[in-house]
């Protein structure tokens, strides 16, 4: 399962009224606003037949092989009601990695390991961190790889026994970390000598290999413009987002520079998932205000991106395949397929 990450940045003031990491966007944990099902989805991880999620009230598995999705709560516990977005992680062991953060300081944390291989007896117990020294602030899945990301900018590959959970450096801190999507760190610091909202000295990795961007496009407002990332194997595909489009750009895990390649007109004010269809990038535009959202289709070969409307300010969660078919679970609003259009993509409601 390819994830973007994700996914979770506060408002943009905030990132541009304040050089910690909770405001530059790692603990955004959702709108307020009028919601349709005040369900709060955050994605965990997928199996083969099941989708891991935790809402207001547990941690809930949706079962793929059912026709309609059914959602079933499968573990209720006080530490799912502080969860913050990507905070935990589906190890292939069977085991759910998740972290308890709450503490608003961030002076203490807890690592608990979620046992979901046997879903009529699904147990939680707390284990030692493996960096205790370190305060975490991300966790994420790439090409069947787990990460934990610390509040330095160090990231580990993490794994689990079932009993332990051991976490080993994957790319060491690189500067003072601004913000981290989907394993693309954003290293930057603030000029507090003349502005302080103008961020000095930026630069980008994905996972410890250098990004350039093209010098059209070398800003050191960049860092609080990228909105999504999306990679499988060494291709990388990244989606930032000024002040009237968006802009597709692509290049190798491996580092290196960014191609340019299509642009489309709109505003997102946080990050948000993308996927890889076919060879196209798709995503849903959702403004934060409007009552309706979009699903933007950008083809890699730089021709034109197309777009669908729907009749509901739907803001996604995340984005999966299952038995062949491409898929689209909302924060609010339940499950969606992803249909071929006269133009690009729709959803259909599941």
């Amino acid at each position: 399962m390819k994830r973007t990450a994700m996914i979770l940045i506060a408002a943009l003031a905030l990132l541009a009224s304040s050089c910690n990491l909770d405001n530059a966007g790692i603990l955004y944990r959702g709108p307020d606003r009028t919601i349709s099902d005040n369900m709060n989805r955050n994605y965990i991880g997928q199996s083969a037949g099941s989708l891991f999620i935790t809402t207001e009230n547990g941690l809930e598995r949706i079962d793929l092989n059912s026709s309609s999705f059914t959602s079933t709560l499968i573990l209720e516990d006080p530490v799912f009601d502080v969860y913050l977005q990507d905070r935990a992680v589906l190890d292939d062991s069977g085991y759910i990695i998740y972290l308890d953060d709450n503490d608003p300081e961030k002076t203490s944390q807890q690592f608990y390991l979620i046992n979901v291989n046997d879903l009529s007896n699904v147990r939680m117990k707390a284990v030692d961190s493996f960096a205790a020294d370190k305060v975490f602030v991300d966790a994420f899945t790439a090409d069947s790889v787990n990460y934990f990301i610390a509040k330095d900018g160090t990231v580990y590959s993490v794994t689990t026994d079932g009993e332990t959970v051991t976490g080993n450096v994957d790319a060491g801190q690189a500067g003072t970390l601004y913000s981290n999507i989907g394993g693309l760190r954003i290293f930057a610091e603030y000029d507090y000598d003349k502005d302080s909202d103008k961020i000095t000295n930026v630069s980008f990795d994905y996972l410890g290999k250098s990004l350039n961007f093209p010098d059209d496009y070398k800003d050191t407002d960049l860092a609080v413009q990228i909105r999504s990332v999306w990679t499988e194997g060494t291709e990388l595909y990244v989606i930032t987002n000024d002040t009237d489009y968006f802009h597709l750009f692509m290049g190798s895990t491996e580092g290196g520079d960014l191609t340019h390649v299509s642009l489309i007109s709109g505003i997102y004010r946080r990050p948000f998932p993308c996927t890889k269809i076919g060879d196209n990038i798709v995503f849903l535009h959702w403004n934060g205000s409007s009552s309706t959202s979009r699903l933007v289709t950008m083809p890699l070969d730089g021709s034109d991106p197309s777009y669908s409307t729907t009749s509901n300010g739907i803001e996604a969660e995340v984005f999966f395949t299952h038995n062949g078919s491409n898929y689209m679970l909302s924060k609010d609003h339940g499950m969606f397929q992803i249909i071929q259009a006269d133009s690009g993509y729709s959803l259909q409601s599941v």
